[in-house]
């Protein structure tokens, strides 16, 4: 499938391995992924990264980001309003580096609480340790001639 959409509902047969299988997200999702593949056990809230997937607006998703016991660790709130996505996170002791992928969201007129940071997925901010509150301001798209 190789990160290509899927139109539903229907069957997709694929042979992959272990650590290829595809992940499907419905629109509207926020998908926490942990910044380490070498190992099973580490403070999941560091570097993580919230995939945000097609938000709607006036959208609002909370996902908790658990520590190795299944505690929480760290509680992220997305809200959609209009253009302004904004990321709130709390819980996180201590305060770890964050990111936020806007997938598939290229166009962008600002970032406030972090930098903007290449990816080819879509858009991607980089937020430091002291950050709990992030606003991306989604430029206008552009109407059809």
């Amino acid at each position: 499938m190789g990160g290509g959409t899927v139109t539903g509902p229907r069957w997709i047969r694929e042979s992959c391995g272990f650590d290829t299988i595809p992940l499907l997200v419905r629109p509207g999702a926020v998908l926490p992924v942990g910044a380490r593949d070498d190992r099973p056990d580490y403070p999941y809230e560091d570097g993580v990264t919230l995939h945000l997937y097609q938000l709607t607006d006036g959208a609002h998703v909370t996902a908790t980001v658990p520590t190795t016991r299944g505690e929480s660790a760290a509680t992220f709130t997305v809200i959609r309003d209009g253009a302004a996505v904004r990321v709130d996170r709390s819980g996180t002791s201590p305060p770890a580096p964050w990111r936020v992928l806007l997938v598939g969201e290229r166009s962008v007129a600002s970032v406030d609480g972090g930098s903007l940071a290449p990816s080819p997925t879509g858009t991607l901010v980089e937020l430091p340790a002291t950050t709990e509150r992030c606003t991306v301001t989604l430029a206008a798209a552009a109407s059809p001639a």
